[in-house]
């Protein structure tokens, strides 16, 4: 059995829910990360965590 998670975090678009999407993504495990309004303010930094 693998030590490796699925995890949802929601507000993920800045602030602490998209440091802990990174560093869970980071650790491993699968991330799904949500954030409202996709075509608004945090796009730059949903980019960065896509590519991460």
């Amino acid at each position: 059995m693998s030590d490796k998670k699925i995890i949802v975090i929601t507000g993920a678009g800045s602030g602490f829910g998209r440091l802990a999407a990174i560093e869970v993504a980071r650790a491993g495990h699968k991330v799904y990360a949500s954030r409202r309004d996709r075509a608004g303010h945090s796009n730059d930094k949903a980019d960065e965590i896509h590519r991460k």
